[in-house]
């Protein structure tokens, strides 16, 4: 029964790393109180304010293609794809 009413609620996250409820602000960061992970709300990957969310799937096309890491999101979003990279593999687990 709390399960299905936090799920109702919109600030209501749960954390990608050990799936735990969270709370996100107005701005969309969430962060975890029990292993304290500041992440993105909308795409689960680590906070990173005032950059657009990145596709996993998108990058993964891109990079099919021949693309470059770096054409695909820029040089200085490195460690933000390897942080979605590391969330995804860490939900593997």
């Amino acid at each position: 029964m709390l399960s299905r009413a936090l799920d109702r609620m919109d600030d209501v996250v749960y954390c990608p790393r050990c799936d735990t409820v969270s709370v996100a602000d107005s701005d969309g960061c969430a962060q975890c109180p029990k292993c304290l992970y500041a992440f993105c709300a909308e795409c689960s990957d680590s906070w990173h304010p005032g950059s657009a969310c990145l596709n996993l799937e998108e990058v993964r096309e891109c990079l099919r293609g021949g693309v470059t890491v770096e054409a695909v999101i820029g040089a200085g979003r490195l460690g933000q794809l390897e942080g979605l990279v590391s969330a995804a593999v860490y939900r593997m687990l």
